[in-house]
């Protein structure tokens, strides 16, 4: 019983890693370059996707890029 779950549960993975590379191969160089970004009084502001410099204006966003391994990026920080 335990190698059918097994099985069963190896093949519902696979088919679901190779749906999301379908899915992604699907774009074609036609990805946008820029994100919208909303806050919580409804501003809306539109930014590059891959900026290569951020401010942080709160630790907590510090210590993420920290953790995510996106130190080099940090240009500032607000104490």
């Amino acid at each position: 019983m335990k190698k059918l779950i097994s099985i069963i549960l190896g093949l519902v993975m696979s088919i679901s890693c190779l749906s999301m590379v379908a899915g992604c191969a699907g774009n074609n160089g036609n990805e946008e370059t820029t994100v919208t970004v909303t806050d919580m009084v409804n501003t809306q502001v539109e930014v590059k996707k891959n900026p290569q410099k951020v401010a942080c204006v709160s630790r907590t966003t510090y210590d993420l890029l920290i953790a995510f391994g996106l130190g080099d990026v940090i240009d500032g920080a607000y104490y």
